[in-house]
This record gives C-alpha cells, sequence and structure tokens, in this order.
C-alpha cells in the first residue's frame, strides 16, 4: 500500500473515531452520564482527520510531509512534557522541531514566503487536545473554542519572531522566548485569558526542581524551558545551522550583507572564547561551550532548587500551629448537586464535620458553591446559614469558611454596576440584580458575616469578554450558564481576619488559583494561610482535576504559604510551603480530612514584586517590534 493510500486510510479511520465518540457522547448525555475520556478521542479525530487528509495531498513531495511530522513532534513533546506526563526533561527539547520547521520554510510557486501559520496552528492546536480536551466535559463549545483560541494565541509570538527577522535580519533566535513570555504574561492578564498551559506549569510534578519560584513565579520555569531549547538548538551541527541561515536569512541579501552578518557572528563567537578563558585561566576548547552552557542551564538551576527543598524549613510566624479541617462532600455537579436539596446537602456537611473536628480545631473549609441562591442583604437570615450560625454556636472557637452562590437585587434608584441582569417577575415588573461566586466566614458571635468575591472569572461561563465588541457571543454564553453582565467581582484580594488571633485566611476560589501574580495580592494583604475552595468535577475523572491540584502547589511556593483544598468532587487536600502534597482524597469520593498548618506573614520577593520576568520580556519585545517597524518603514522609503 503507498503512502497516499495509508494516509487516506488513516484520515477515514480518524472521521470514524470522530462520528463514534459523538454518537457515544450524545447517548450519554441523553442517559444523563458523564463523557469521561470522550471528548479527546472526539478532537482528536477531527484533527487527524485533517492532519492525514493533508498528508495524502503531499504523499508525493517527501520535504513536505516531513515538515508537518515536525509540527506533530513539537504539540506530541510539549503534551510529554506537561502533568500527567512526568517526561518534564522533553520540554526543554519541545520546540526543537518547530526551530527546525522554520528554517525549511522556502518559497510557493508565486513567488512568496511559505506559510509558517499552518504548521504553527496543527502543533499547537494536538498539544491543546492532547492536554485540555476535558474542559469539554463541563461545556463541548466551551472545550472547542478554548482549544482553537488559544492555539492561534500560541502561534502569534512565532509569527511575530518571523516578521521581526524579515525586517531586521540581525535578530536571531534569542527574540523568541522574550515574545513568547510576554504573550504568557499578556494571557495572564487580559479578559480572554486562559493560562493553564503556561510552559513553567510543566514542573507542577516536580516542586523540588523550582523552589525558585519564590523569587520569579511560575514565568521563570517557562524562561528555563526555552534557555533549554535554544541552548540545545546551539549543539547542532555547524554545518546544518549555516544552511539554516542561509534558508530563513539570506533570502534577498546582498553578498556584502552576507559577509557583514557572517564576520558578526564569528566575532560573537571570539568573544565568548575570550570570555571562557579569562574566566578559567586557560585557553577553553571551543567544541565544548556548547556542551558546557547546556550543562549549566540544565543542571545548575535544578541543583540549587533541588539544595534549598531539602534544607528548607517551614516557617510560622504566630509561633502556633492551627488546625484546620476540610470537608469534600462529593457531590456530582451536572446532575446531583443542583438538584439535591440544600438541607440535605447540610446534613451532609455536618455528618461528615463532626467526624474530625475537635476542641482544638480553628478552621472548617467547606468547597466552592456549597449552598446557593442566597440574597447578600439577607445572608445572616437564610434558612442554611442561620443553621449553621446555629451550629456554630455549639463551637465557638470555630471558624467556617464556606463557598456560596449569592446575588444582589438593586433597589428603585440604587446605582447599577456593569454585572447587571434583569428579568420580569410574576407582576410584570422588571427587577434588575447581579449574582457572585463567593466565599464567607461565618464564627459564633459574628454580627456580620465576612465574604470575598471571585474575582478572576472563568471567560464565557462566567463573564463575556469584552462585552460590548462582542455582543454577538450572547447566545453562546447563555448557553454555557453565563450571562452576557457576568458574575461581579471585587478588585482587591481581602483576606479572612479573625478576633481573637493574628490568622488572615486568602481564599482562592477555583479558577483563580492559576494566577501567581494575582495570588501575590493576599500576600500583601496580609493573608498567612491560603485556602483553595473548587468543584473540580466538572470535568469528570480526567487529568483536570490533578492538574488544577498540582499547579496549587506552584502558588504555595511563590508566596511559601500552607494551602488547605476543599473540593466538593475532584481532588482535597494540603499542601506545605514546599509543595509538597498529603492527605488528597481520591476523586469522587466523600472524605473529610485534618492537618496542622504554618501561617506565615513573611512575603517572598516573587510576592513583592510579582512577573518581573513577564514584564521584562514585554518591554524587550516592545522595543525590538519597533525596531522592525522602523526598519521596514526606512526600507520602503529607500524603495520609493
Amino acid at each position: 500500500m503507498n503512502l497516499q493510500k495509508t494516509t487516506r486510510a488513516l484520515s477515514l479511520i480518524s472521521l470514524l473515531i470522530t462520528l463514534g465518540s459523538s454518537w457515544k457522547m450524545r447517548s450519554l448525555y441523553g442517559q444523563d452520564m458523564l463523557w469521561g475520556q470522550l471528548p479527546l478521542w472526539f478532537f482528536l479525530g477531527i484533527w487527524g482527520t485533517v492532519f492525514f487528509f493533508v498528508l495524502s495531498q503531499n504523499a508525493d513531495r517527501p520535504k513536505q510531509l516531513f515538515k508537518y511530522v515536525l509540527a506533530a513532534a513539537t504539540g506530541i513533546l510539549l503534551w510529554a512534557a506537561f502533568p500527567p506526563i512526568p517526561l518534564i526533561p522533553l520540554a526543554f527539547v519541545a520546540f526543537l522541531p518547530l526551530i527546525y520547521l522554520e528554517s525549511l520554510l522556502g518559497t510557493r510557486p508565486n513567488g512568496k514566503a511559505e506559510r509558517f501559520l499552518p504548521y504553527l496552528y496543527l502543533s499547537f492546536t494536538l498539544w491543546n487536545i492532547l492536554t485540555t480536551y476535558w474542559v469539554a466535559n463541563s461545556a463541548l463549545i466551551a472545550g472547542a473554542t478554548a482549544i482553537l483560541i488559544n492555539s492561534f494565541f500560541m502561534s502569534v509570538p512565532w509569527m511575530l519572531w518571523r516578521w521581526t527577522r524579515k525586517k531586521s535580519p540581525g535578530i536571531g533566535l534569542f527574540i523568541l522566548p522574550a515574545y513568547w513570555i510576554a504573550f504568557e504574561y499578556l494571557h495572564l492578564h487580559w479578559d480572554l485569558s486562559w493560562p493553564w498551559l503556561t510552559l513553567g506549569h510543566a514542573f507542577a510534578l516536580y516542586p523540588s526542581l523550582v523552589q525558585w519560584y519564590e523569587y520569579t513565579g511560575v514565568l521563570g520555569g517557562s524562561l528555563w524551558i526555552w534557555l533549554g531549547n535554544l541552548a540545545v538548538w546551539a549543539l547542532l551541527p555547524a554545518d546544518k545551522k549555516a544552511s539554516d541561515r542561509q534558508t530563513t536569512d539570506g533570502a534577498g541579501k546582498s553578498k556584502a550583507q552576507k559577509f557583514a552578518e557572517r564576520r558578526r557572528l564569528e566575532l560573537a563567537e571570539r568573544r565568548r572564547l575570550e570570555l571562557a578563558e579569562r574566566l578559567i585561566g586557560h585557553r577553553f576548547p571551543t567544541a565544548l561551550l556548547p556542551s558546557l552552557r547546556l550543562a549549566l542551564i540544565l543542571l545548575l538551576p535544578a541543583l540549587i532548587s533541588i539544595q534549598k527543598y531539602r534544607h528548607y524549613t517551614e516557617r510560622n510566624s504566630l509561633g502556633r500551629q492551627i488546625e484546620v479541617v476540610v470537608v469534600q462532600p462529593n457531590f456530582e455537579p451536572h446532575y446531583e448537586k443542583f438538584y439535591v436539596s440544600q438541607q440535605t446537602q447540610l446534613d451532609t456537611f455536618l455528618r461528615l464535620s463532626k467526624q474530625l473536628l475537635t476542641d482544638s480545631t480553628d478552621y472548617l473549609v467547606f468547597p466552592e458553591t456549597s449552598f446557593g441562591d442566597i440574597r447578600d442583604d439577607r445572608i445572616g437570615k437564610e434558612s442554611i446559614t442561620r443553621q449553621l450560625q446555629q451550629w456554630l454556636e455549639l463551637h465557638p472557637q470555630l471558624k467556617l469558611l464556606t463557598g456560596l452562590a449569592v446575588y444582589h437585587l438593586f433597589q428603585p434608584g440604587e446605582e447599577r454596576t456593569p454585572y447587571v441582569r434583569s428579568m420580569k417577575n410574576s407582576r410584570g415588573e422588571t427587577i434588575y440584580w447581579e449574582a457572585y461566586n463567593a466565599a464567607v466566614q461565618m464564627q459564633a458571635g459574628q454580627k456580620e458575616l465576612l465574604i470575598y468575591k471571585k474575582s478572576r472569572l472563568v471567560p464565557g461561563a462566567e463573564f463575556l469578554p469584552y462585552r460590548k465588541l462582542l455582543f454577538f457571543f450572547k447566545p453562546l454564553v447563555d448557553k454555557l450558564g453565563g450571562s452576557i453582565g457576568g458574575y461581579a467581582a471585587q478588585e482587591k484580594r481581602t483576606p479572612f481576619k479573625s478576633k481573637g488571633d493574628n490568622t488572615a485566611i486568602g481564599t482562592q476560589i477555583c479558577y483563580e488559583s492559576i494566577y501567581g501574580e494575582f495570588s501575590t495580592g493576599y500576600a500583601r494583604e496580609g493573608a498567612n494561610l491560603l485556602f483553595i475552595m473548587t468543584n473540580d468535577g466538572w470535568w469528570d475523572n480526567t487529568p483536570g482535576h490533578r492538574q488544577h491540584l498540582w499547579f496549587g502547589r506552584l502558588r504555595a511556593i511563590e508566596l511559601r504559604r500552607d494551602i488547605a483544598r476543599s473540593a466538593n468532587t475532584g481532588i482535597s487536600a494540603f499542601i506545605n510551603q514546599r509543595g509538597d502534597i498529603s492527605q488528597a482524597t481520591p476523586y469522587g469520593q466523600t472524605a473529610v480530612i485534618k492537618a496542622q498548618l504554618n501561617p506565615n506573614d513573611q512575603l517572598t520577593f516573587y510576592a513583592l514584586h510579582g512577573d518581573i520576568i513577564g514584564r521584562l520580556a514585554a518591554f524587550v519585545s516592545l522595543l525590538f517590534l519597533l525596531k522592525a517597524l522602523v526598519e521596514s518603514f526606512i526600507t520602503k522609503k529607500d524603495i520609493t
């Protein structure tokens, strides 16, 4: 069987996988059953159908086939280097196929440069599918949208790099990591934020390797991965890289320009050798420099971190440990939690709590949206909260932190916020209201409940990004259970401070816990412990809830704060200041756990200064973009 027939057959098999998985998903949906791994096969089938069809169209062009294989290789390597797969060394070579692919791009029959974007999109779509397909278990449209849009965003830094090199031929590979990290930094701060696949998150399985995140944050891990890739690239044979430069940078240059660039590279290499001689006191073998550079880049950060990990001692600013009990009620969110009576759920919470509560317990933690449909000006008067308050009177030393779904009714004449929604009541009157995903702290004798509103919201499900520009997405947002107004949020991170002691709890609600610089706000506002409330059952038993847990350990390192994690279902656990996880509960089981935590008031360098690496990358990227624009303008002016 020739190659064209083989690839056509694989494309047909992929299509059949897509149709079969979609039929099975539809069938399970009708039976109120979850999809599990089926979205992976659905999306992968679509990708495979397109990929193998394209290969079949290029079966007689081996060089073109090789380019598509290189693109797929980067997607596979990135997936294999990312949790839950423990192959982190692959991260340090994952981008090499794409870098090499770019060097192979030539010109099309019409004389124009071959497009890079199709290969990039192919590569990053594969990575997104393999790593985040599980989002579709919450909503199929949301999962597909996240994959398609995020893959394009990941392609943009590479396109900018290629364009910059075209306009400023002297610019090499070094600007590519700056563009990528600038993208990751932006992706943490705008309305379309989806930073799950930030490169630095790849080390979530290995906290002992990234203890220096307390200085750099997760973007330090991204920089490490990029430096590793560039160091490995530097080991490629000189003749190979020479041909690469001819392919990528040589087009359109005069002989004098090519000679000047070659001379510049030779002088740069000579300066590096002279520096090495001064450092070590004698002439250094030229051939060993790239290998030495690679060894230093890969090993030095790891060795420093491992040493810090081994000798780190938990910090305790209060002189005593805080006893915390965490409850995992295990109400399935799609078909159970929001259909079981709140009284039944309350009884379950209290029954589980009593199993481990003692007179020494300081905090009891319930998960995100444990109770709902509570009006904000009646929180203390609602049946559920009144019962909780009465129960807390029996435990005067105990503080309860629980997630609530809360709404606010606007009175006539009251100023409305951007998050306002409207509806008609039974009398035909228009009622204006807003909703928010909140955490509340309750304590015996407390007259006013402390409330924190979730501030980092999920695009689509909890708010519509750039709603004035993207108003036409309103039907999609409604389908995802959100609203065009979105959930209300608050500007600052406000920790829960307790009467009678100096504990201050920074409460992160679900999605918030994947944001490093955002989380520093809790520490700067005085939080000495972090509690994560989440509901990870939306994604079924897939890698999603495990990734979410592991990312939390990076927040613990960045801020050097102990973490108590309460999941409705998913994984509840405790995380210490080194990022070690303890008492992780099994997925899909009712559980209650208890631990002694160390409150820490000290602020890490990262807590004080945030993502310096990201801001620096953005600044450098802007400078080189401006440089390329100016040079492009000058070139056009000279031509005219």
